[in-house]
């Protein structure tokens, strides 16, 4: 049963992909460890990553093409024993790649945004806000939609026990846009901070793992005592922890801003991102500024301008976003996974 019970992950990390799928399987596989079972990552990712897994404990198999590159599917196929459980998650995988490896496997396919025109496997999850909008038109009927499936890390599920309410003022003021941030639209927000009319005492910057522009933001900030740049932390959390507001991706990290009540200002940097930030701003949950890509520096300064100083806004936005994510989802897929396998 204990091999039975193995749990493989198929996921990459590049600047193509971003961080954020690998992220929260990467909580999956914590949560699955920490109740004594054994995780495989098999992908594309940096050794940085890979020592992030061996750390907890996680086996991993790094690969050196990804789909639509035929010996991917191969590698995994090869990877992968006959009858066990295992998590998918990017957009690249179609549903040729899904088909072949559910096939004699108990497969669950963790999807955003319905682009495909059918899913294989035994479950599909998307744990966004507005998955009940997707429209997925063929699809495994054993479906886990919503906040409440929402893959949080440990740092996260355990820093929510210790919640405060927040005073609404914000003197320090976290920056992440992503584990990548290819177009650095990390730098248009540092010059709209520095131009907004805002009053803000301390900017600390998350810099991903994935992120090239680590030069750039430097030139920036090196004239700029009051912001400080952090590359790749090692508890993002405790990043969280120290801020009084965030400006960040519409992405996964919106969850760990929510479970942490702390009030964000969302801009999209990718696609699937618009769909997050339009229901979080619809909730209540954040204030969605809109696409980063297609946003000058003095319309995003506009918003900060008329936002970060709104105290009672500020309070209100955390209070909304604490209410969509109990830190309980990763539970709630595991007992799904380990019923389904039965």
């Amino acid at each position: 049963m204990k091999d039975r019970q193995r749990l493989f992950v198929r996921v990459d990390a590049t600047p193509h992909t971003g961080l954020g799928h690998f992220m929260r399987c990467l909580a999956l596989a914590e949560h699955w460890r920490d109740t004594g079972r054994e995780a495989t990552f098999i992908g594309r990712y940096t050794p940085t990553l890979a020592a992030r897994l061996a750390n907890e404990g996680i086996a991993n198999a790094r690969l050196e093409t990804s789909h639509p590159d035929r010996r991917d599917l191969l590698a995994t196929l090869d990877l992968v024993p006959n009858g066990a459980l295992v998590v998918l998650d990017g957009y690249g995988f179609d549903y040729e790649y899904q088909q072949s490896l559910a096939y004699g496997r108990t497969l669950l396919v963790i999807d955003d945004t319905g682009h495909l025109p059918a899913y294989a496997g035994s479950m599909l999850l998307n744990p966004n806000i507005d998955a009940e909008r997707v429209v997925y038109a063929q699809a495994p009927e054993h479906r886990l939609l919503g906040a409440r499936y929402a893959l949080l890390r440990r740092e996260f599920r355990t820093l929510r026990e210790t919640l405060t309410v927040r005073s609404g003022s914000v003197g320090k003021l976290l920056v992440s846009l992503g584990g990548a941030d290819a177009a650095n639209c990390t730098l248009k927000v540092l010059a709209a901070i520095v131009h907004a009319d805002i009053e803000i005492e301390a900017v600390r910057v998350i810099v991903g793992p994935l992120n090239p522009h680590r030069a750039a933001l430097d030139a920036f900030t090196d004239t700029y005592g009051w912001i400080g740049l952090v590359e790749d932390p090692a508890d993002m959390s405790e990043q969280l922890s120290w801020a009084d507001a965030a400006i960040a991706s519409a992405g996964s990290i919106f969850f760990e801003l929510a479970v942490l009540g702390l009030p964000s200002v969302l801009l999209a940097v990718a696609d699937n991102q618009l769909p997050v930030g339009k229901a979080a701003a619809r909730l209540g949950a954040a204030i969605f500024a809109g696409d980063a890509r297609e946003l000058d520096w003095r319309s995003i300064a506009a918003v900060l301008g008329g936002t970060l100083g709104d105290e009672r806004q500020m309070r209100s936005l955390a209070a909304n976003a604490v209410k969509l994510i109990d830190g309980n989802g990763v539970a709630r897929v595991q007992d799904a996974l380990l019923e389904c396998m039965q």
